[in-house]
């Protein structure tokens, strides 16, 4: 009897150290893995299994993003282990997020991007999250070869593509497209002031256009936000006010002194912005007559949208007219063109958008007069010289006089 028990024992023995030895096996022949280990407790760890026993496991525990501890957790305490792939995490955290490449990114933007992808692609090739990430790779390398080409990647298109060609004809609703993604994104990160301010520049430089209608409404959305903000907070120091009149008096002294300090400050940032052409200027959140001004400014903009909404009802779309205006120049078609100058002028756009309508019309009319004489002109100014028997060098002394009366008139 006892030896059928002993070679019980050394039969289970065998087998559990077969068990252990297949796990180690798997376990270095497995690639490196994180674990998200629940504790019955309900407690989430996340962790690298470094070894394990039938009792216990080893852990290194990912305490922050470069701080890590070893830990012995047991295994009665686990409730479930959760095991993740690192390189599947490394490329759904760092490489998936670099496709789709936004709306009008320059090539620069892709050639980051590129970058990022060969290097994961080069180290992970044999991978199936590599092997993910180069078909990623072909994509990116396609869209970038047509946005050198000069395409642009863009939403004004059904196929989310437009060739050089269309790009040039569509250019001043593009530009229009770029500010008011500019202007969006600040509301989106609550940067008030600088939003004001993108806003600005785009009903400045692309008045009309369908992108300056669509921030309309972002706009008085904006002002009506940043207006409640401020008067938050100028209801704020209205109440820490009158806790400062119960301060000592070398206190409040301490307090006049430096919201002087901060009022010149503040008034030199004024005039510098102001030297730049900057409409909103910045405020002072700890001066309550700053606030109040700020205040009355949002309202009297949210009464001027008012009139501008009512002004674009009555007026043609700039992008459409700068579209027509493309079209008609390349006809030749003056009649047409003079029409949609006038109206571009009159919607206020910037003059480089008059001048490449004008180019593509005639390329000669804004370039500067040549110096250089035709050939029909030679031919008279010898004419001349023969008529009134001048050598050449009398001829050029008296252009030069002549020039110089002119210049004196």
């Amino acid at each position: 009897m006892l030896l059928i028990l002993t070679d019980i024992l050394l039969i289970q023995s065998r087998d559990l150290m077969k068990i252990l030895t297949t796990s180690l096996l798997l376990a270095l022949s497995s690639p490196a893995w994180a674990d998200i280990i629940t504790l019955k407790d309900g407690s989430k760890l996340n962790a690298t299994i470094l070894s394990k026993t039938l009792e216990e496991y080893e852990l290194e525990v990912n305490i922050t993003n470069s701080i890590k501890e070893r830990r012995t957790v047991k295994r009665s305490d686990v409730a479930d282990i959760e095991h993740v792939n690192k390189i599947k995490m490394m490329y759904e955290k760092e490489i998936v997020p670099l496709l789709p490449v936004p709306p009008y990114s320059p090539a620069s933007e892709y050639e980051e991007r590129l970058t990022k992808i060969k290097g994961f692609v080069s180290e992970h090739k044999d991978t199936a999250s590599g092997r993910r990430a180069a078909k990623m790779l072909e994509t990116l390398m396609e869209e970038h070869a047509f946005i050198k080409e000069g395409g642009l990647k863009t939403d004004l298109s059904d196929s989310g593509k437009i060739s050089a060609d269309q790009k040039a004809e569509n250019a001043l609703e593009i530009d229009a497209q770029i500010s008011a993604n500019s202007f969006k994104k600040l509301v989106e990160t609550r940067s008030y002031l600088a939003a004001l301010r993108q806003y600005d520049e785009l009903e400045r430089s692309f008045f009309g256009t369908q992108a300056h209608r669509d921030s309309v409404d972002l706009m008085r959305r904006l002002v009506s936000s940043y207006g409640s903000l401020l008067q938050r907070q100028l209801d704020l120091l209205d109440q820490n006010s009158a806790s400062s009149d119960r301060l000592p008096e070398n206190q409040k002294k301490l307090q006049m002194q430096a919201k002087e300090q901060r009022m010149i400050a503040f008034e030199e940032l004024h005039e510098k912005e102001e030297s730049k052409g900057i409409s909103w200027l910045s405020i002072d959140t700890k001066n309550p007559q700053s606030l109040e001004n700020m205040i009355i400014t949002l309202e009297e903009e949210t009464e001027r949208l008012d009139e501008v909404e009512s002004d674009l009802r009555e007026l043609p779309e700039a992008g459409d007219l700068y579209r027509r205006g493309w079209i008609v120049s390349g006809e030749k078609n003056q009649e047409a063109l003079e029409e949609i100058l006038d109206q571009m002028d009159q919607l206020g756009l910037a003059e480089s958008y008059l001048n490449a309508l004008v180019d593509r019309f005639d390329p000669t009319i804004n370039q500067p007069p040549s110096e250089e004489m035709s050939e029909e002109e030679m031919m008279e100014k010898k004419k001349m010289m023969e008529e009134e028997g001048m050598t050449k060098e009398e001829m050029m002394e008296k252009e030069k006089m002549e020039k110089e009366q002119m210049e004196d008139k």
